[in-house]
């Protein structure tokens, strides 16, 4: 009867399986964008971040000039306007591959592929207190073949030394423009503006 056909036909309709589910690693994808933070996403953090970074940049240039007032050395300066240029250049490109790439790097293998994440803090200060031993190996390494182990010390106490500490603290807690601000506003002090109008005669 038909009675008897609608249901034939009502148990031999076809179910449809479901949707397969994301892979595990498309979901992982997802949830790794999902976390990531756009760059320049928090303003508010950011201006800070850059205001610490002036600041400091404008500190720490001055107490360069007034040390070399003090007690000239040198004058290791490019004139205008090629020290425009010259030292934007160094303040991002080289900034980067010199001091927060090799920071960066060496972290990643450390505390990612070694460690396994763990100790996070502690590898990351050790790591950017080796990395700043390139600032100021040039002006040591005489003193460390002689033995000189204060003068080493000293060194390891001065600013050239620290300030590295300081751009790795700025980046770890404002990304990477805080750093890079920070060196920029300092070669405008030290290098621009005072190697560009106090030249020698």
């Amino acid at each position: 009867t038909a009675k008897n056909g609608a249901n034939w036909k009502a148990g031999c309709k076809v179910t449809r399986s479901p949707a397969p589910s994301s892979s595990p690693k498309t979901s992982l994808t997802g949830r790794l964008a999902a976390r990531r933070r756009p760059p320049l996403a928090d303003r508010k953090r950011d201006l800070e971040g850059l205001a610490w970074a002036s600041g400091l940049g404008i500190l720490y240039g001055a107490w360069t000039v007034y040390s070399y007032l003090r007690d000239p050395d040198g004058w290791v300066h490019m004139a205008l306007p090629w020290s425009i240029p010259f030292y934007t250049f160094g303040a991002i490109f080289i900034e980067f591959m010199l001091r927060l790439g090799a920071l960066s790097i060496l972290f990643w293998l450390l505390h990612v592929l070694i460690l396994r994440r763990h100790f996070r803090l502690i590898v990351f200060w050790l790591v950017a207190a080796f990395v700043g031993l390139y600032e100021i190996q040039p002006r040591v390494m005489d003193d460390v073949n002689a033995g000189n182990w204060g003068a080493v010390g000293l060194a390891l106490l001065g600013p050239l030394y620290w300030t590295h500490l300081v751009e790795a603290g700025l980046m770890l807690r404002y990304g990477w423009l805080a750093p890079i601000a920070f060196r920029f506003v300092f070669y405008v002090v030290w290098h621009m503006a005072f190697g560009g109008l106090w030249a020698p005669g």
